[in-house]
């Protein structure tokens, strides 16, 4: 029987070839199971799909919660098969990125913008730490002590 179910497949790497051989094991011993709990003929085909299914949900769960690094596509499929539409994700800021940065307002006020001399001065300034609720880098001159820049700490 596990001749007639199991498919044959090419595989280069043994690991791989034994996982698979014991999975079709495992669904022959299911679908034993189930035709003598039942007493009757069971389809093989729907069973296989079933346990198929099965075997992916909680998989497919997990990519819905965490969509990070999927394509429109794939998402539109997982929404499709789970029955719910996975959120794209925020892109994550720079400052995200990083532990510290250079103060965005002082990086402003260098020449004007990308003048000469911008990126000499640039290299000269230390780094901060981002503010707490825009998430943008400030220096202690633009910020208060708990590194909030002063835009953000007008709209409080």
């Amino acid at each position: 029987m596990l001749e007639t179910c199991m498919g044959k497949p090419t595989l280069k790497r043994w690991p791989t070839a034994v996982w698979f051989f014991m999975l079709g094991i495992a669904q022959v011993n299911a679908f034993t199971i189930l035709q003598f709990n039942r007493g009757e003929d069971v389809n093989r085909r729907e069973m296989r799909l079933a346990l198929a299914e099965q075997l992916m949900a909680p998989r497919l769960q997990e990519r819905v919660a965490s969509p990070v690094g999927l394509n429109a596509d794939t998402l539109a499929a997982l929404a499709t098969v789970t029955g719910k539409s996975a959120a794209r994700p925020r892109p994550v800021t720079h400052s995200e990125q990083a532990a510290r940065g250079r103060c965005v307002t002082c990086l402003k006020e260098i020449s004007g913008g990308r003048g000469s001399g911008y990126r000499t001065a640039k290299e000269k300034m230390p780094k901060y730490p981002p503010c707490s609720m825009c998430q943008e880098f400030v220096c202690k001159v633009h910020s208060t002590k708990v590194h909030v820049c002063n835009e953000c700490k007008s709209d409080e």
